[in-house]
């Protein structure tokens, strides 16, 4: 196994992360990756490392691993006061970016917690690669915000104030009401990605008329090739809400998916058992995915 330190250069600051390379893997398109999303308030190791220790043990059944932080968090930390939903997405599409020109692997998986999985999800609803699966850690896919406050029982004020401003916030309902304008989030990105320490990466100018019309002419998932696992607490107090709504939205679309709530495990997963039952979920899952396309 092998690890490095990767900068990308982008628009309004730089994007720090880090990349896991398995000690043996296959070669051109036969490689896999899967990159990490970090929810709000965390940064790239997820918490209590959770991020690093998955990881390392994913190398080890072939899986290049990339773990970053979004600007305005962790490493990546110059412009915090810009860090949003929208610079979210705007980070990831580099991200994706930089895997496919620069490492030159096409495999994608995302995995994602928290807020972190709300994008993995939105991600492969509407992004524009192609991504093979999606693993989600304690996400909701939120409709009405209002509705949502109905169905869910908070006890306390500070808690309830932290998931109104980060769960409800206006811009996840409109990723997913289809009223979010893609294309004006993204046109910008692309030229500012290059590597800290090499080379400038070299890509083409975006086609703002397509993304302006791909809902239009793209079925929801239709770059999604596989499934979507989505692991939950069940002491997290968005659990239910979140087993409902994404239940829904991957029905509606026939995908493929699997779920599994954590019998004591609160939101964060705080818990070497809940944590140890979440890395052999993942890895057996990943596992049967890769023999099902295989076969």
């Amino acid at each position: 196994m092998n690890e490095e330190v990767f900068t990308l250069a982008v628009e309004d600051g730089l994007i720090h992360g880090i990349l896991h390379k398995p000690a043996q893997h296959s070669n051109g398109n036969n490689q896999k990756i899967i990159v990490f999303l970090h929810g709000w308030a965390g940064y790239r190791v997820g918490p209590h490392d959770m991020f690093v220790k998955l990881a390392r043990k994913l190398t080890l059944i072939g899986y290049h691993c990339l773990r970053f932080d979004f600007r305005g968090r962790g490493f990546s930390h110059d412009q915090t006061n810009l860090f949003s939903n929208a610079s979210m997405l705007t980070d990831l599409e580099c991200i994706l970016d930089y895997v496919t020109k620069d490492l030159r692997i096409n495999r994608i998986n995302l995995l994602g917690i928290c807020s972190g999985a709300k994008l993995a999800l939105y991600y492969a609803h509407s992004g524009t690669k192609t991504i093979e699966n999606v693993i989600d850690l304690s996400s909701s896919l939120l409709k009405n915000a209002e509705n949502n406050k109905l169905q869910i029982e908070k006890t306390k004020s500070t808690f309830k104030e932290y998931f109104s401003k980060v769960f409800y916030s206006e811009t996840w309902y409109k990723f997913f009401s289809g009223t979010l304008n893609y294309s004006k989030i993204v046109k910008n990105v692309f030229g500012f990605v290059q590597r800290f320490h090499g080379p400038k990466l070299k890509h083409p100018k975006m086609n703002v008329s397509i993304l302006s019309s791909r809902k239009k002419q793209v079925q929801p998932f239709s770059n999604l090739k596989g499934s979507v696992l989505s692991i939950h607490g069940e002491k997290d107090p968005e659990t239910k809400i979140a087993i409902s709504q994404i239940s829904e939205l991957l029905k509606q679309y026939k995908i493929n998916f699997e779920m599994h709530v954590i019998k004591g495990a609160n939101h964060s997963f705080y818990g070497l058992n809940w944590e140890a039952e979440i890395y052999d979920i993942v890895i057996r899952w990943l596992t049967k995915s890769a023999n099902n396309a295989a076969s």
